[in-house]
């Protein structure tokens, strides 16, 4: 599991982070569409606020237990990037396939070839946030400092006493 560490803070970096009280799905969208767009990573702005657009109206990507996962791989995306978003009260207006609330978004763009990493990803998010005690303690946040620790703490330590030897 340790590879899942390294990959979180690869390619999502502490100024992706953000942390908010209540937002629109829009909202949340151009957030993190936006903090994407500046990474030298995207080419094409525009075209990749489009392809992340296209893929949403054709389905949400709402995956549950509060968490979605916006995404596209496009060839205007030299590699993998992330934005998270936590919002404490969710997002009201975001379909989901159980009925729970959203509560973080984490967007990710990447290369037509990024398929194998894309997924590495998108399991490494899903089993931390769609963890319920790291969830509860990523709401209950301060502020993005402790969002980032909780995000990219090593997998043990998010889930209870670590018990890696070195004690």
């Amino acid at each position: 599991m340790v590879h899942h560490h390294g990959l979180l803070e690869e390619i999502l970096p502490p100024e992706r982070v953000f942390l908010m009280e209540r937002a629109s799905k829009d909202e949340v969208f151009s957030v993190l569409v936006e903090a994407l767009c500046r990474t030298s990573a995207v080419r094409d702005a525009e075209e990749a606020r489009r392809a992340i657009l296209k893929r949403e109206d054709r389905m949400s990507t709402s995956i549950g237990k509060g968490l979605a996962v916006p995404h596209a791989r496009i060839p205007a995306v030299r590699r993998l990037v992330a934005a998270l978003a936590v919002i404490r009260e969710g997002v009201p207006d975001y379909e989901t396939i159980d009925n729970k609330r959203v509560h973080v978004v984490c967007m990710i763009l990447g290369h037509t070839n990024d398929h194998a990493l894309y997924l590495r990803a998108l399991g490494a998010i899903a089993a931390r946030v769609q963890n319920p005690h790291t969830q509860s303690a990523l709401l209950a946040a301060a502020d993005t400092q402790t969002l980032y620790a909780l995000l990219t703490a090593p997998s043990d330590a998010a889930v209870g006493p670590a018990d890696n030897g070195t004690a």
